[in-house]
C-alpha cells in the first residue's frame, strides 16, 4: 500500500463496554498498541461513503506507513478487520468486526493459548479472577491476512495447565464431554491449530447424534487428519461415526438426554437405525441447528402423528417451525409441537360450493341452445 492509496470504512460492529474491555485487556498484548490505535481510529470514524487517502490516517495517528501495514496485518490476523481490494488498483475497503467478549475469548482454543504464550499464565489467571457478514454490492477480492497458526508451535503441557483454572465448560449444547476428550487427546494426533470452534462443534454434533464416546472419537480423529496443512476430513469423520456401533453408557437425567440414534433405536425395539434415518438425524442438527434433546422430542412426536414413520417432509417442516421459534428445550419443543398439532387438527375442510357442479353431464345443453335460438334469455 501507498500513502496515496484510497480506502473506505465499513463498520459491522456494535462494540459494547464488555467487548471494548476485552479488546484492551486481551487483544492488545496480541496485536500491539499501534494496531489497537488504528482499530479505535477507524471505529470512531465509522462507515464512510466516500474514499479517503491512507495518508490521512498516517497523519492522524503519527504513524509511518510500515507501522500502518504491520498494524493492519495484525487486525486481519485476529479477525478484527477484513481487508478487501476493489477491482481498481489502489482502492480498499476496511471492514471492521467485533472483538470477542471475555468468555468468547477464553473459550477460543487458539486465541487463549496465543495469549498465554505472549504474556504469562499468571497474568492470564489474574484477568480471569479480576473480571467477573456484510452485504457488498462491489466486486471485491478478499486479501485479508490470515493468522499464522505456527505461532502456537511452542505450546507445552505446562501452558495447558493454565486453561484448567477458573475456566467455564465448553459452550456446546452437548452430551459429549469435550474437556475430557481434549485433555487425553495427543496434540500430535490432533494438532492445536485444528481445534477450531467449528471443528469441535462438529465433533460434538456427531458424538451426540451417533453415540460416540470420547475414547472412540479419539481413535476416529487420529484417522481423519489429512495432513499438516489440510486439517480434518470432516466428511470421513461423519462416515466413521454413522457406521459405528453406539457405545453410549451414561445414565441420563431424562429419557431425551441421550444420543439421537440411541433414542430412535429405543422407539423401534432396539432395531438398528437405517442409513437414511441417520442422514435425517444429521440434517436436523446441521441444517436446522436443533439441540439433540429437541431432535429426540421431534422424533417421538413425528412417529406418533405419522403412524410410526419418519416422514422427511413432515420432519423438516416441523424443524423449521422449531428453529423459527428459537425452541431450545424439551418443554418448549413439546409445547410447540403439540400446539401445531392442535392447530392442524382443528382446521375445517373446505368443501366445493353447491352451485359448482363437477358433473358435466348434468348440464342441459339442448335447453341453452333453444333459449339462444328464440332470443329468450
Amino acid at each position: 500500500m501507498l500513502g496515496g492509496d484510497l480506502f473506505k470504512i465499513e463498520n459491522n460492529t456494535d462494540v459494547s463496554s464488555e467487548r471494548f474491555k476485552s479488546l484492551v485487556l486481551f487483544y492488545c498484548p496480541l496485536i500491539t498498541t499501534d494496531a489497537l490505535s488504528l482499530y479505535e481510529y477507524l471505529l470512531v470514524k465509522g462507515s464512510t461513503a466516500s474514499f479517503e487517502e491512507i495518508s490521512a490516517v498516517l497523519n492522524a495517528l503519527m504513524m509511518p506507513l510500515d507501522d500502518f501495514e504491520k498494524s493492519l496485518k495484525k487486525l486481519n490476523e485476529y479477525k478484527l478487520l477484513f481487508t478487501y481490494a476493489y477491482d481498481e488498483d489502489g482502492k480498499y475497503l476496511f471492514s471492521l468486526r467485533n472483538p470477542k467478549t471475555r468468555d468468547e475469548f477464553i473459550h477460543d482454543e487458539i486465541l487463549v493459548r496465543d495469549f498465554i504464550l505472549k504474556t504469562s499464565g499468571d497474568y492470564y489467571n489474574s484477568l480471569i479472577v479480576d473480571i467477573p457478514q456484510s452485504n457488498m454490492s462491489y466486486s471485491l477480492k478478499d486479501i485479508t491476512c490470515r493468522y499464522d497458526l505456527e505461532s502456537l508451535s511452542g505450546w507445552t503441557s505446562e501452558n495447558e495447565t493454565y486453561l484448567n483454572v477458573k475456566r467455564n465448560e465448553y459452550n456446546f449444547d452437548s452430551f459429549f464431554d469435550m474437556r475430557s476428550f481434549l485433555s487425553d487427546m495427543s496434540s500430535t494426533l490432533f494438532p492445536l491449530r485444528f481445534r477450531s470452534e467449528d471443528n469441535l462443534k462438529e465433533i460434538a454434533r456427531l458424538a451426540d447424534l451417533y453415540g460416540i464416546n470420547e475414547d472412540k472419537m479419539r481413535t476416529f480423529i487420529s484417522k481423519v487428519i489429512k495432513s499438516e496443512s489440510d486439517g480434518i476430513d470432516l466428511k470421513y469423520l461423519r462416515y466413521l461415526c454413522e457406521n459405528s456401533k453406539t457405545e453410549y453408557k451414561k445414565v441420563p437425567e431424562n429419557s431425551y438426554d441421550v444420543p439421537c440414534e440411541l433414542f430412535l433405536m429405543s422407539k423401534q425395539d432396539g432395531m438398528s437405525v437405517s442409513s437414511y434415518d441417520k442422514k435425517l438425524l444429521y440434517n436436523l442438527s446441521h441444517d436446522y441447528g436443533l439441540r439433540p434433546d429437541v431432535i429426540n422430542v421431534l422424533i417421538e412426536h413425528a412417529l406418533k402423528v405419522c403412524d410410526n414413520h419418519l416422514i422427511e417432509k413432515y420432519l423438516y417442516s416441523a424443524a423449521s417451525d422449531l428453529r423459527r421459534n428459537h425452541v431450545d428445550s424439551v418443554d418448549k419443543a413439546r409445547e410447540s409441537l403439540n400446539k401445531e398439532n392442535r392447530r392442524t387438527s382443528s382446521r375445517k375442510e373446505v368443501g366445493i360450493p353447491e352451485y359448482v357442479s363437477t358433473n358435466e353431464s348434468q348440464v342441459d345443453l339442448s335447453e341453452i341452445y333453444k333459449r339462444l335460438k328464440n332470443g329468450n334469455k
